[in-house]
């Protein structure tokens, strides 16, 4: 889709469609995992560090306020999992109301992208093994210049890609062996890909109907990350070969002001700001006082083709905190990332705001 059209998507939100950024210059830096691997999804990058016996089957601590996925297939592995609080709401990463002892390992999460690097050494004096998740902001200075001992990221979380999760090492820990394509895995991202390029032609012409190209994508969609750690599609290389990873993560911090800027005071919700100043947000985040009216404003949004996001339905069964539950319940992401222009923004700002009025 070329970047200078001066009208609105006929949708907003829900999963990419494929696109070729133009490079407006040279992008000149590396991403921060180009000397690492390249898996299938962010959950086969950590799972492999375990299946590789680089790591021990130690506890692992992870955020209660953290994607329901991640945790279901760590349970899978048949690791023992242990949960820590952590989320929006909090300004910053309190290491020190983390329990972990010495042989244990801590994941530490970017959630939404709204956070810097914490200091880490106060773990890593314990004898505490530290991956990182940058998922949210794979670009950040936080996933430049880490200090763990591994980071991840699943880059189609947050680029127009149909798979792929990174795994590498800041500080030049051993990594697995390079992973070799599944069969059943590429079968499953070939369809995300297809239904990325049908959205696109949907997008532009308004053909094929939707139906089509969501039932391809839903159904590869959930068989991504059920095999055991393989490779990324090799199409996948070459779309993130050449990506202007700079100039994608600028323009989503340019959309998200413009959108929080047309939203602020407009409505019955709270916009969740960055915590530091170098934090570019994944999505402009909304929560409201209750579940309900969380929900009545996304059913009137998603009827307008406005297709949000819960980040993330927490499971019970997990046992997360009384701020992580009430936080998932009560909050909502709308999507901002490179993809949206100035008309789609201000687009998507006056259905948000309508929406807002009908709700109060």
């Amino acid at each position: 889709m070329k970047n200078d059209r001066n009208t609105p998507l006929p949708e907003f939100g829900s999963a990419m469609h494929l696109l070729y950024p133009a490079r407006a210059g040279a992008d000149e830096t590396q991403p921060p995992f180009a000397n690492g691997l390249l898996f299938a999804s962010g959950r086969d990058a950590l799972l492999a560090l375990y299946a590789s016996g680089l790591l021990p089957r130690s506890r692992l601590w992870m955020p209660d306020y953290f994607c329901s996925e991640v945790r279901a297939c760590w349970a899978r592995f048949g690791g023992e999992l242990r949960t820590y609080s952590f989320g929006p709401w909090n300004n910053d990463h309190n290491l020190n109301e983390i329990p972990a002892q010495a042989g244990d390992t801590v994941l530490l999460v970017n959630t939404l992208g709204l956070f810097g690097a914490p200091d880490i050494g106060s773990l890593q004096r314990r004898g505490v093994r530290v991956i990182e998740d940058h998922t949210h902001d794979p670009f950040s200075p936080w996933a430049r210049h880490s200090r763990a001992d591994w980071c991840i990221a699943s880059l189609r979380k947050s680029l127009p890609l149909p798979d792929g999760g990174a795994l590498w090492s800041p500080t030049s820990q051993e990594l697995p062996v390079e992973p070799t394509l599944h069969e059943a895995h590429e079968l499953a991202a070939l369809r995300v890909l297809a239904a990325m390029g049908l959205k696109r032609d949907y997008l532009e012409t308004g053909f094929p109907p939707k139906a089509l190209f969501r039932a391809l994508y839903l159904e590869g969609e959930s068989k991504i990350g059920f095999c055991p750690p393989g490779a990324a599609l090799p199409t996948t290389r070459v779309l993130l070969a050449d990506f202007p990873h700079e100039e994608w993560r600028q323009q989503r911090w340019a959309n998200w002001q413009r959108l929080a800027h047309a939203l602020e005071g407009k409505g019955p919700w709270r916009i969740v700001s960055p915590k530091q100043a170098d934090a570019v947000p994944f999505g402009l985040m909304l929560t409201m006082a209750t579940e309900k009216l969380r929900n009545e404003l996304r059913g009137v949004l998603h009827a307008r083709q406005f297709y949000t996001a819960v980040l993330w339905d927490l499971e019970e069964n997990f046992r997360p905190g009384v701020a992580a539950l009430s936080f998932s319940r009560c909050s909502l992401v709308l999507s901002c990332d490179g993809r949206y222009r100035v008309c789609d923004l201000d687009a998507m700002a006056r259905l948000v705001a309508q929406a807002g009025t009908e709700l109060v």
